[in-house]
């Protein structure tokens, strides 16, 4: 995994961290101050590790996999670092209408949902995932909540938000056939994580 080039300066989205285990954001006004808080939580919660060095370089780490090579450097020439472009499209209006066209084509097909062994295979990958991020700073509650209402509401998963790399809502993606993503993926070319379920 990657390391941050410039750890003295606000990387964008902010400095925060997500605990998977606790599914907790934690947010840090630096990385010193947010290496403090994730250390305290891990020893309040007894996870492992706690000590600052460790838990600085999981944050990096973290950071590093919603950013591009501006922003992070590779540890090794092994590095499975997967960098995500940074150009501006990210949570915007106009990618989230983009990114939807192949969920709301989708929805007009029927909304043929993939079974629930997988979904929820998917969710456990993205819940944890720190691309998995809330919408805010854009007007796009409505069109997420379109696409959504193809899945039934006992089925939307909680936990699950926006996907930063594809700027899809991923209540409503985890339900979706691989046919009906992976030619869109494709032709965007998008740089999803080593872990996450849509890398081909």
């Amino acid at each position: 995994m990657a390391l941050l080039r410039y750890p003295r300066e606000g990387p964008p989205g902010g400095w925060w961290y997500f605990q998977a285990e606790t599914r907790l954001r934690i947010v840090g006004e630096s990385l010193e101050d947010l290496t403090r808080r994730v250390c305290e939580h891990r020893k309040h919660k007894s996870l492992a590790p706690d000590a600052e060095a460790e838990v600085r370089v999981e944050i990096e780490r973290q950071i590093c996999s919603r950013l591009d090579e501006t922003q992070c450097r590779r540890e090794g020439a092994h590095d499975s670092w997967v960098p995500i472009p940074n150009d501006g499209r990210l949570l915007d209006l106009g990618a989230i209408v983009s990114a939807s066209r192949v969920a709301l084509e989708w929805v007009k097909g029927g909304a043929k949902l993939v079974d629930e062994k997988e979904a929820q295979r998917r969710r456990e990958i993205c819940a944890v995932c720190a691309l998995n991020q809330p919408a805010t700073g854009c007007k796009c509650a409505p069109l997420y909540r379109l696409v959504e209402a193809a899945v039934p509401r006992e089925k939307r998963f909680e936990d699950l938000h926006v996907c930063a790399v594809c700027a899809c809502t991923l209540k409503a993606k985890v339900w979706m056939p691989m046919d009906a993503i992976s030619g869109e993926n494709e032709r965007l070319a998008r740089a999803y994580p080593v872990w996450c379920w849509q890398n081909p």
